[in-house]
């Protein structure tokens, strides 16, 4: 699990311009709003991308923060989780955005 963890957080700082604050669940939520608006940010690539790297590696990381998106499940679905988790934990924005991907997506597709 720390591994998959590490491997969220450095690819949270790594498509960021620094590291605290722009690796929160703050940082992320408008950056994934921008990816369901009808004028796209080209800033909310980086929420799409964090999106579609956070289904893959989540698969092969141990609970509870595994999680298994079906394959056929379109990557802005995957975006609408994240920011419901978000939006629901809104009192935890400050945290890692790479935990709360986790959180969001092993509780909406877990693993059985």
């Amino acid at each position: 699990m720390r591994a998959i963890a590490c491997a969220l957080t450095l690819l949270a700082a790594a498509t960021s311009n620094g590291w605290a604050q722009e690796s929160t669940g703050k940082f992320y939520l408008p950056l994934c709003r921008a990816v369901l608006s009808a004028q796209f940010d080209p800033l909310g690539s980086m929420c799409l991308g964090f999106a579609h790297a956070a289904r893959t590696y989540l698969r092969d990381a141990p609970p509870p923060h595994r999680a298994c998106v079906p394959s056929a499940t379109p990557n802005a679905d995957v975006v609408k989780v994240i920011i419901t988790h978000l939006q629901r934990n809104s009192r935890r924005l400050h945290d890692n955005f790479a935990l709360l991907t986790a959180e969001a997506l092993s509780a909406a597709w877990p693993c059985k």
